[in-house]
């Protein structure tokens, strides 16, 4: 905890009039002060009286320094379960109406001015957040974007006054950064279809069927969602042993860290895909994006624009992602079958696992052929900055530990994770080894791995690779689009011998306990149940079957049997 002097205490004012005084005379002003008092923690009170003076002093303290300041303020504390309509109201009704400018930080997914009179009169910024911790993951809300500012600057009560972008990184998903500062200058909504054309025309610097296509099924796919509700997957979660009594295996399930958001507050956890996409995310349109994006970049003679790279290293990055995803359920329920049922689950292990780590270097090597998913550049930016050797090791420590453990004990582990080459290959490979490792030598026993003792392995494993200084190069290596011809055949395309059988299920339980596939694609439906040497069969919705029999009628549904 963060010891903080209360507002109320006299010297309080004397206090930040001293320190605005200093800055003002070593920076200048623009009369704007930044000043968050309760951001992420809640006030000692919720006394009407106590919450007005909190605000008034802060006020006063400014306009003791500044007879021009006005107080900027992040709405972001509001998001709290603490604060309720009065003591909403209350708090801001310490400061006059001009003598603030609050930031609705979170507009575009979660809005504050709606919900308390458009902040009781306070004027206010409609901001994009839509970035936490610089995660990687395609998603985005572009309908949002392109209606949302332009109906709410002029809703009744309205006091919006701007506009902003207020992410925690900005280096993902490029369109959004790119609608969101156009909105500025559009009086009216945005057609989105239309616009995204012209995007990727501009940013490609041609455009063709194949990009059109692209484009279509990401929008499509990823990008009427809102972030909270992209699909980061698995890579970079922090591997866990699944707990023994778990009766479903969405990854949400085995792994509630995922979403490291500060208690209390938002919780945008991806939600299941279900059988609709409308439910969320989309895994399965991303697929046919990646195909569409190669076949254009395989039509360009000589080198690919640089934007061109990005993207198509960028959506095949997030269809193995996606497909990872898929075989750690798999993994996990092999292991369950194994420890709990008492099943022979060795060569199930085996297979997925071999599969899962396999394609975590495949990944690896997909990002190597672009300079902006290179973990070398980011040690090598970290490190110039350095005067002398041992800032120069200092530098390097601190900028592992800040994609990786953040603190030394993983305090916030995986919170600004990243899907850099170097950083897949080498630090999320590594832990995932150790778990396919451990549920190996687990279901060889039939008994249940000792989580307290691979927990403590894995952070010994995770804190020496920070502390390391092995070398990661910041130059790419290979070709894009080789790299991704060559994966798109083994991930997304399966030539596999499969009977469909319309209109039909197996009335048996699948291999994962409940839990279907994130993807629908029948390809790589295909591909994850040549993968399991138990399956024998898929449903349409996902599900792998271990036997292909007894059947039964179910509508909308198809059945996909194995050759033999």
């Amino acid at each position: 905890e963060m010891p903080l002097l209360d507002p109320t205490d006299p010297h309080f004012v004397p206090l930040a009039k001293s320190f605005y005084d200093l800055q003002t005379k070593l920076m200048g002003t623009d009369h704007i002060y930044n000043v968050d008092t309760f951001n992420e923690m809640s006030p000692s009170s919720s006394d009407a009286s106590y919450l007005a003076n909190c605000s008034k002093v802060v006020y006063e303290g400014i306009r003791a320094s500044d007879p021009q300041g006005i107080w900027l303020m992040q709405g972001w504390l509001f998001q709290s379960g603490f604060w309720k309509a009065p003591t909403v109201s209350a708090y801001l009704g310490g400061v006059p109406n001009d003598g603030m400018v609050i930031l609705d930080l979170f507009t575009e997914a979660s809005p504050i001015w709606s919900r308390y009179d458009s902040y009781y009169g306070k004027p206010f910024i409609w901001c994009m957040l839509h970035n936490f911790g610089g995660r990687r993951a395609l998603g985005g809300n572009l309908t949002q974007i392109a209606t949302g500012p332009v109906e709410d600057r002029v809703a009744p009560g309205s006091t919006m006054n701007g506009m902003g972008i207020t992410m925690e990184a900005i280096e993902q998903n490029p369109i959004m950064y790119e609608l969101m500062l156009e909105m500025a200058w559009h009086e009216t909504s945005v057609d989105v279809t239309s616009w995204v054309h012209t995007y990727a025309r501009n940013r490609y610097g041609f455009t063709n069927t194949m990009i059109t296509q692209a484009w279509n099924s990401l929008v499509e796919a990823a990008y009427q969602y809102h972030y909270g509700s992209a699909f980061f997957g698995s890579v970079h979660s922090s591997p866990q042993i699944p707990k023994i009594s778990l009766v479903r295996l969405d990854l949400e399930d085995l792994y509630p860290q995922r979403q490291p958001f500060i208690s209390g507050y938002l919780q945008p956890v991806p939600p299941p895909l279900g059988d609709s996409p409308t439910l969320g995310y989309d895994i399965t349109g991303i697929v046919p994006a990646w195909q569409s994006l190669s076949a254009a970049a395989f039509g360009v003679s000589g080198e690919l624009p640089g934007p061109l790279r990005y993207d198509l290293v960028d959506v095949g990055r997030q269809v193995l992602v996606d497909l990872h995803s898929d075989l750690v359920v798999q993994l996990n329920a092999a292991y369950l079958r194994a420890v709990r049922d008492k099943v022979n689950s060795h060569a199930e292990i085996t297979a997925v696992g071999t599969s899962l780590l396999a394609i975590i270097k495949d990944l690896d090597s997909l990002l190597s052929t672009d300079p902006n998913y290179l973990l070398g550049h980011w040690i090598k930016t970290a490190k110039d900055w350095a005067t002398s050797k041992d800032e120069k090791r200092q530098y390097e420590a601190n900028a592992r530990y800040q994609v990786t453990l953040w603190g030394p004990d993983g305090q916030i582990n995986d919170y600004a994770e990243k899907h850099w080459a170097g950083l897949v290959g080498d630090y999320y490979y590594m832990r995932w080894q150790l778990l396919v490792d451990t549920l190996t030598s687990a279901a060889a026993a039939q008994k249940a791995a000792d989580a307290q003792a691979y927990g403590s392995t894995l952070l010994k494993q995770e804190q020496a690779w920070c502390e390391n200084n092995n070398t990661y190069t910041p130059e790419v290596k290979g070709d894009v689009r080789s790299v991704t011809k060559a994966l798109l055949a083994k991930w997304a395309v399966s030539s596999s011998s499969y009977s469909k059988v319309a209109g039909m299920i197996v009335n048996k339980e699948d291999l994962q306990f409940g839990t279907a596939m994130r993807t629908r694609s029948v390809d790589q439906l295909k591909i994850l149940c040549d993968i399991n040497p138990k399956c024998m069969a898929f449903t349409s919705t996902g599900l792998l079957k271990s036997a292909a029999e007894p059947r039964q009628a179910a509508s909308g549904v198809d059945l996909y049997v194995k050759g033999k």
